[in-house]
């Protein structure tokens, strides 16, 4: 269980990095980073990643 929470963070964070790597404007940009940390926080509380296995 730990191990496949670790691939989806992993998948999240990369998802986020190519999403904000391949737009050009500056507020989607930041956009899809405050999701992602808000994403990882929940991730790193442990609540986030039970709903989806």
């Amino acid at each position: 269980m730990k191990i496949l929470a670790l691939f989806e963070f992993i998948f999240i964070i990369g998802a986020i990095l190519f999403i904000a790597s391949k737009t050009k404007k500056r507020s989607v940009m930041w956009l899809t980073v405050i999701i992602g940390v808000i994403v990882m926080l929940l991730a790193m509380s442990g609540h986030f990643f039970f709903f989806f296995i």
